[in-house]
């Protein structure tokens, strides 16, 4: 990437997990930007680009800089003095105020509380969550057993958390509406909570997977009403994001927004028809399924 003269930033950092490329950083111009991914994509054996780049002109670099630098040292303030957040390693990076929480997180509820508490810092404007679940804590989160009520996966799907699809969704969605890098900021808003509503959904539904064959009625109706509770709640964060991402698309981008919608509002389970699927199907795949 330092080779082609269309990126001329330094700071620009690449990750691959898997076949999965993210690039990391600050650029000059949308220009750049678009360029470091157009390099990204000619990668052999690249699987997908995820662009993180962030578009800071020149001019406003060193205050910029300044700003992410005291928002760094905040958030890591903030993690340190989090009781909760005491056995994972977080580190933290600042991009024009978009904070990206990189690491290990011994639990799918720690890594939600990191981002809570990074969210809360001052001049924090979005978080990105790309912590890693320790081995042991994901393997005791994919229990494949069946309880009553949960409408859990079966088969090979068994195998794929919520966390593993909201991934793909946010993949498909990204294509779909044609996100442009103007409204970049207020996808990774959209997007976080889509990943923090997975991973507290995923929490509570493996938990009751695993908690089931030694339930009571009652705990099972506590259990479920848990699970709803966190699906409403996962809403009510899931829209004012949305809502202002919706309010900066062009007119078509709204179309396809409506139409992805009302086709989720539609559709049936393969068994019966349930109650309407809502948006956090498309948004944070939270429903119980």
């Amino acid at each position: 990437m330092l080779a082609d003269e269309r990126v001329s930033s330094n700071e620009v950092s690449v990750k691959t997990v898997k076949g999965v490329i993210t690039l990391h950083g600050k650029v000059a111009s949308a220009e750049e930007q678009k360029a470091a991914e157009e390099i990204a994509l000619k990668i052999e054996g690249q699987k997908k680009v995820v662009n993180q780049l962030t578009v800071v002109p020149t001019a406003q670099r060193k205050m910029v800089d300044r700003q992410d630098d005291q928002i760094v040292t905040d958030v890591k303030k903030a993690i340190t003095n989090e009781a909760s957040l005491k056995k994972a390693a977080i580190d933290v990076r600042a991009e024009k105020g978009i904070v990206t929480l990189t690491g290990k997180a011994p639990s799918l509820a720690t890594s939600v509380r990191a981002s809570e508490v990074a969210r809360r810092v001052a001049g924090v404007r979005a978080v990105r969550n790309e912590l890693a679940i320790t081995a042991r804590a994901a393997a005791s989160d994919r229990v494949p057993a069946a309880t009553a009520g949960t409408h859990p996966r079966s088969g090979a799907k068994a195998a794929r958390s919520r966390v593993d699809d909201v991934e793909d969704r946010i993949t498909m969605l990204h294509a779909t509406l044609n996100i442009t890098p103007a409204q970049e900021e207020l996808w990774t808003n959209v997007t976080q909570v889509m990943r923090d509503n997975a991973k507290t959904m995923d929490a509570l539904t493996t938990a009751r997977v695993a908690q089931a064959p030694t339930m009571t009625a009652v705990e099972d109706l506590k259990s479920y009403t848990e699970i709803t509770k966190a699906h409403a709640e996962g809403l009510t964060k899931f829209l004012p994001a949305f809502e202002a991402l919706y309010a900066s698309m062009s007119d078509a981008q709204k179309a396809e927004a409506n139409t992805m919608f009302r086709g989720h509002q539609r559709r049936p389970t393969a068994a019966k028809a349930t109650k309407p699927t809502s948006p956090a199907s498309a948004s944070n795949t939270a429903s119980t399924r």
